[in-house]
């Protein structure tokens, strides 16, 4: 069924994205309620929930503080489990790109302000993919895509295991802010039938990759 979007625009802002459980009767909708250039009022984002049956609202649920906050973007609906990727990101006293955090969607009060290793925080510097994810259902795997470089991470969801280097089969690309920019994907961009993924260049190129 088609459902006007307004029906689902969370009231006190506009709703950037949204998944639905698959399993579970709840909708999420991330609220970002701030811009690109100003990445500080993005302490007051928060995501909504809804009755995915009804759409009647659940309520709110808040994440940030002074030492952790970002432009919320997309949400994956994993189960038990959701993911809601980020930019311009606070973390640890440092400034990233993007980020991945998550969140238990039968409690999202219990979260993790990254899913992302100490080890992959500290050897890319400011530089984190995580602006669009897509999910291989098939393999139980999600990748995560840089906005500037070309920058990819998968995660297996089965052992926790990243790979680190899925990126590594695209041309290099340096970090260049405003003069480079990286790779878009997203839930649909994964073709189950033939087991493979499809990135685009966005801003600086035209191609379309299929991995």
């Amino acid at each position: 069924s088609v459902r006007r979007s307004a029906t689902v625009l969370d009231e006190r802002g506009y709703a950037y994205n949204f998944c639905e459980r698959p399993d579970g009767g709840q909708l999420f909708l991330t609220v970002p309620l701030c811009s690109a250039d100003r990445p500080e009022d993005c302490r007051d984002g928060y995501v909504a929930e809804y009755d995915a049956r009804t759409l009647s609202r659940r309520g709110e649920h808040r994440f940030f503080d002074d030492t952790f906050y970002g432009a919320l973007r997309e949400l994956v609906c994993l189960g038990d489990v959701v993911q809601v990727t980020m930019n311009h990101v606070r973390l640890g006293g440092r400034t990233y790109t993007a980020n991945v955090m998550d969140f238990d969607a039968d409690d999202p009060s219990q979260f993790r302000r990254t899913i992302f290793p100490e080890p992959a925080l500290g050897s890319q510097g400011v530089e984190l993919p995580g602006h669009r994810a897509a999910y291989d259902r098939t393999r139980n795997a999600v990748f995560y895509v840089s906005e500037w470089t070309n920058t990819v991470y998968r995660l297996d969801r089965a052992t926790g295991a990243f790979d680190f280097d899925v990126g590594a089969a695209f041309p290099y690309k340096r970090r260049k802010r405003s003069g480079t920019y990286g790779l878009f994907t997203g839930p649909e961009s994964v073709d189950e039938a033939t087991g493979s993924l499809y990135l685009t260049e966005w801003g600086d190129g035209s191609r379309v990759w299929e991995l």
